[in-house]
């Protein structure tokens, strides 16, 4: 805060006291009748120490007030001046030592129990006791505990219950110490004991465990403030926000200026995404003088949700010099800077990286984030490799590990977090794995975690939305329907809910529909480019394109557009092909830094519908090199994959593999690569040496399958392929099979494998001239013209199926029939030998044997060596009675036992005549 401002505030303040006509007393008596609304009585106080500064009264209830608000800083300084002052009273212990606590000074807090028991002839109480056996706990002082322990106020019965949990608590064995105490009944022990053992659990992070004490002790203590207060911020740790909101509502209801209860009020909202209710009592804190850094996360969080990128920065930047380095404000600052194009800040890199084990893994993970954000991918993958190598200790940090680890594309990232959230009770937590299981199409545990999760959090809305999204993808639409709109039911008002009736309307060609719906959306920041896009999708059902156009051409227009909405708007104008539109505005922002990743997609997209594959390729490689994004690499070789450069896509690999040479994906796809490039066998050298996940188990199986067909070994590749193409059945996998089949002479199981394929994919021409042509070679000729036919449905003028069509209908003796068929393959195809051929023998089967000696002529004129048309043209001139001109063709010909009989038949038609 400026200093001036302070200045004129403390006049503001003393001018205030000086005008009030109350004494110190009545200032005195009324902040201790204001209880728990701490603001209030704070600001009596000081008015009453203004007119008396040397009152050892004033400033010692002074000091348990800021005690209360939690300024454990301002508490001490104003307890240890009252005592200076020569304070008059016995009870002073009680508060020093929760002071104390809050400083985390237990040592200072045992040195002054001792000065106290030395100078007072009263025993502790059970609260002071209580303190003195927590400050043990914390230093180590595990025997001096235990006596204490022994003498302590509790029922005899379970004494000995007790003393063990204390013991396992000194032994850092938290939980089973929660364990044994759970099991016994309330009365086992006084109610303050459940309060310094809540209070333990909440120091120790274990908020969940630590709720059951607080309501016990709450209970017997219902016009206790500080209780709710510890019940409500357990609460909102553990995401049980509703919880929470009931104990504060009736709270601020009596004391309305209370910052910490605010602050948790707005938290909670904030956790429940109620933005406009956690903003009005977040900025309440502040103004309350409440400097809790909560208060700043969830204003800066808000205003960079709401695109209010200056306000957002004013927020975060103030509450990150009081949050570790780990902590996702920091990350969201550096979104900030970025939106606003100040982005800026780095580490001393050889320097760190050659301490690197002397840094916090908190500091190192979001080391790592920030170089992502700058597009350093090599030093980010440089830093998470360093932090892979160290012992990871506590839960938050195993979080930190696998969150970025799924951040950097690392398959053990889903798996690190499935270990510390599959059994979480914490909603928040469990959501964020079931949304990353649905990112990695892990239907099976998504749906299991959902399963969970409704048993301890039936009728959440996020759960409805969850189990629609899981139906969705699994193409239950029904139950995804139902989903929808339970989550309706529960908030009508629903982003995600309206968004997906209005997308199923827009299937559905319900376009007015589709219409209504995303209109109810668009005013939602977070939700209006979607919803943009399907309204314009639902114009553009109903004819009314133009319209759409001028939706998405007006969006651009505005200034203040940020980056990422001027990306997503042209995307949209990539789907209405508006390419050149979509040109014009991208072109100006390559001068923008730090691209991010929809900019490159966009650009290359261009080069590709401009069938510049080159262009193309060279975005990707300008995006890789400024962005350091794997991404970049993957769509490189997937577009080099697509050129059949094979040998390139495998160097582009491993320029990602000399980062992180044993990454398992990396190397999967590189083995593909040595596959399709035809060298199988160090493609199953390579898989040999890759550490297998279940993420990609099906992938290498596959891939391993592939390499032992290439090299062969046709009885080891079978299962494999069958496999991969039963999980995927996609044409190259089916076309792999289809070689396997080919190769061992297993025309059956070919005919049934391409039957299978084409009842899915019937537009696939290819797999039905491979089924007629099998149909022929085993003697199923009846069937191969109706294989034909559906050749012809697609593509009317198809030169294969014309021709084989009318050879099939010959076999047939139905020559008739194949007539039409081999006319049309002659006038569109007049330079192909085989079609000409073809042609040729029709006229023969029909007698007009000069028409088909002419067809012949022609067809040898294209291809003058051809055996099969040298003997059709013989039989003909033989059939014709042109002996010396059929013997001069039939010489031509290489006898072999496949034409032998033709040539037979030649010979004794020529020697007849």
């Amino acid at each position: 805060m400026n200093k001036g401002i302070v200045v004129l505030l403390s006049i503001a303040l003393v001018l205030a006291g000086c005008s009030d006509n109350r004494s110190p007393e009545d200032l005195y008596n009324e902040a201790i009748t204001a209880k728990a609304d701490y603001s209030k009585a704070i600001v009596l106080l000081k008015n009453a120490i203004t007119l008396e500064p040397e009152n050892a009264k004033y400033r010692m209830a002074l000091a348990e007030a800021y005690k209360d608000m939690g300024n454990a800083l301002s508490a001490e300084k104003e307890f240890n001046r009252s005592m200076e002052l020569g304070f008059i009273g016995d009870d002073y212990l009680t508060l020093q030592s929760e002071i104390l606590l809050q400083l985390g000074s237990y040592d200072e807090l045992l040195v002054a129990i001792s000065d106290y028991q030395e100078r007072s002839s009263e025993g502790l109480t059970n609260k002071q006791n209580l303190y003195k056996l927590l400050s043990y706990l914390y230093v180590g002082e595990a025997s001096k505990a235990k006596q204490l322990l022994k003498g302590f106020d509790v029922n005899e019965q379970y004494a000995e219950h007790i003393s063990t949990a204390m013991s396992l608590a000194f032994n850092n064995e938290v939980e089973k110490a929660n364990n044994i105490l759970l099991e016994l009944p309330t009365n086992a022990y006084p109610p303050e004991f459940s309060l310094f053992w809540g209070k333990y659990l909440a120091t120790n992070e274990k908020h969940g465990e630590a709720i059951p004490y607080f309501e016990y002790y709450n209970s017997s203590h219902i016009q206790n403030g500080e209780i709710k207060l510890a019940l409500a911020r357990s609460y909102v740790a553990t995401d049980q926000v509703d919880a929470a909101i009931n104990v504060l509502t009736p709270f601020l209801k009596s004391y309305p200026n209370n910052s910490m209860a605010t602050t948790l009020f707005a938290v909670g909202h904030f956790k429940k995404g109620d933005f406009d209710t956690a903003s009005e009592y977040a900025e309440k804190s502040l103004s309350l003088g409440n400097s809790d850094v909560r208060n700043r996360v969830v204003l800066g969080l808000i205003n960079f949700k709401e695109a209010r990128y200056e306000q957002a920065y004013t927020h975060l930047k103030i509450a990150i010099n009081n949050l570790p380095s780990g902590h996702a404000a920091h990350q969201i600052l550096w979104a900030t800077q970025i939106e606003l194009g100040e982005q800026s800040g780095s580490f001393d890199d050889e320097e760190t990286l050659a301490n690197i084990n002397n840094i916090d893994l908190p500091v190192l993970a979001n080391w790592a984030r920030v170089s992502l954000t700058e597009g350093d991918y090599s030093k980010a993958n440089r830093i998470l490799n360093s932090i892979n190598s160290i012992e990871i200790g506590s839960e938050y940090e195993q979080a930190k590990v696998g969150e970025l680890n799924l951040l950097m594309g690392k398959a053990e990232g889903l798996e690190q977090l499935y270990n510390l959230y599959s059994n979480s009770p914490i909603l928040r937590k469990s959501v964020f794995l079931i949304k990353q299981l649905i990112g990695a199409n892990d239907f099976e545990r998504a749906q299991q975690q959902i399963d969970r999760l409704k048993e301890i959090h039936a009728g959440e809305g996020v759960l409805h939305f969850l189990q629609g999204i899981v139906s969705s993808k699994q193409g239950d639409n029904s139950r995804a329907d139902d989903e929808f709109k339970a989550l309706l039911g529960l908030e009508p008002e629903n982003i995600f809910g309206n968004m997906y009736f209005a997308n199923s309307a827009l299937k559905k060609k319900e376009f007015e529909q589709a219409i209504s719906l995303s209109d109810k959306v668009l005013s939602n920041q977070k939700a209006y480019l979607p919803a943009l896009l399907i309204k314009n999708k639902g114009l553009v059902g109903l004819g009314k394109e133009d319209e759409a156009l001028e939706h998405v051409l007006s969006a651009l227009a505005v200034p203040e557009l940020n980056l990422v909405a001027k990306l997503q708007l042209i995307r949209i104008l990539h789907q209405f092909k508006k390419y050149d539109e979509a040109r014009a505005y991208l072109a100006p922002l390559s001068e923008n830094k730090n691209l991010p990743k929809l900019y490159w997609q966009l650009a290359a997209n261009d080069a590709l519908k401009a069938n510049d594959p080159d262009k193309a390729l060279d975005i990707y490689e300008q995006w890789y090199l400024q962005n350091g994004e794997p991404e970049a690499i993957f769509r490189k070789v997937h577009l080099l994959e697509q050129k059949k450069a094979y040998s390139e896509a495998i160097a582009d690999i491993d320029r990602l593999l000399t980062l992180d040479a044993d990454n398992a994906h990396m190397n999967t796809l590189k083995a593909h690569y040595l596959v399709l490039s035809g060298d199988a066998l160090q493609a199953l050298e390579l898989l040999d040496k890759v550490t297998v996940n279940e993420a990609i188990k099906a992938n290498v199986s596959g891939i391993r399958g592939k390499a032992l067909n290439r090299l062969q070994r046709y009885e080891e590749a079978l299962p494999l392929l069958s496999a991969e193409y039963k999980r995927r059945p996609t044409r190259a996998n089916m076309f792999e099979l289809y070689r396997l089949y080919k190769s061992t002479n297993q025309a059956l199981e070919n005919m049934k494998l391409l039957e299978q394929y084409l009842s899915s994919s019937p537009t696939d021409l290819t797999a039905y001239l491979l089924l007629a042509e099998l149909y022929e070679q085993n003697a199923r000729n009846k069937d191969a013209p109706l294989v034909y036919m559906k050749v012809l449905e697609i593509d009317a003028e198809n030169m294969v199926a014309l021709n084989n069509i009318a050879n099939s209908y010959l076999k047939l003796n139905q020559a008739e029939q194949a007539a039409p068929y081999a006319e049309r393959a002659s006038a569109l195809y007049a330079d192909s030998a085989e079609v000409l051929n073809t042609q040729g023998n029709v006229l023969l089967a029909l007698n007009k044997t000069d028409q088909a000696i002419n067809w012949f002529d022609k067809a040898l004129s294209i291809a003058p060596s051809n055996q099969a048309i040298i003997l059709d043209a013989a039989l003909a001139h033989a059939m014709k009675g042109n002996t010396e001109k059929s013997q001069q063709l039939l010489s031509q010909v290489t006898e072999s036992k496949k034409n032998k009989q033709k040539v037979d038949e030649i010979k004794a038609l020529n020697g007849s005549i």
